[in-house]
């Protein structure tokens, strides 16, 4: 059982954050090696607050895990997927030949999560989820920077409405750098 939980989110069963950062690191040296193309997608969930605000937390519970199975269905063979946050899961999309990939792959995965989830006694709950996409080698050469350059991009993709995805570039960190620095 700590074996478990020194690996895995409690609420989902998937790799926590921790254990989803090694298992980047793996795939980068292995893509490194291999010239693979790969890509870190980050699904941060649109308006989640507002289901536990409306419904509890248990009701929010039971959604995100109805999510996190949506988005293991719909993974490909060798794709790995974590949970690195309240409202957020991570997915590392394997052996890409190009951005358009990864861009297909994120529009997948937001189908996957669109799939409504259903209480016994009849209570329906559609969530939507934004996508940002970190790309490597293209955009970032380490798992850190792939982990924060997938997270600039999920608020592009935020930026574009719900349910959008968008690509990680480096201006999104450089104005960041820039708010930081006049605040």
């Amino acid at each position: 059982r700590l074996e478990f939980l020194a690996h895995n989110d409690v609420r989902t069963g998937l790799s926590n954050r921790t254990w989803f950062g090694d298992q980047v690191e793996l795939a980068v040296e292995e893509a490194r090696e291999s010239g693979e193309c790969l890509a870190v997608l980050l699904l941060n969930l649109d308006r989640f607050k507002d289901v536990n605000d409306s419904y509890g937390h248990t009701i929010g519970d039971d959604v995100l895990k109805h999510i996190a199975r949506q988005v293991q269905s719909a993974l490909r063979p060798g794709d790995v997927l974590g949970r690195t946050g309240g409202d957020e899961l991570a997915v590392v999309a394997r052996n890409l030949r190009h951005a358009d990939g990864a861009a297909a792959v994120a529009r997948h995965l937001i189908r996957a999560v669109a799939e409504p989830w259903r209480s016994p006694d009849g209570l329906e709950v559609v969530a939507g989820v934004s996508v940002g996409i970190c790309m490597f080698p293209e955009h970032a050469g380490t798992t850190e920077l792939l982990l924060q350059g997938a997270h600039a991009a999920v608020y592009g993709a935020k930026a574009r409405g719900r349910g959008a995805w968008c690509f990680f570039h480096e201006a999104m960190t450089q104005a960041a750098r820039e708010r930081l620095e006049l605040e």
